[in-house]
């Protein structure tokens, strides 16, 4: 039987293509490949460790949150 086709949006919808050197690629796929863990999750949960660390911060290059 056929799958029913709905409206529904998908939870993932939106598509980021980030573009890295050959060696940070190869570091990322065996971590996670050693975890087991798809790439796109890793990529997820990256970006937004990476913007809760710098929400805080006036300048990317600060070298500690201002409190």
């Amino acid at each position: 039987m056929a799958r029913k086709k709905t409206n529904a949006v998908p939870r993932y919808s939106k598509t980021i293509n980030v573009r890295v050197n050959s060696l940070l690629d190869t570091e990322i796929r065996a971590a996670c490949k050693k975890h087991d863990l798809p790439v796109s999750h890793f990529g997820r949960k990256s970006f937004q460790f990476f913007l809760d660390h710098i929400l805080g911060k006036s300048s990317l290059y600060d070298s500690a949150s201002k409190e």
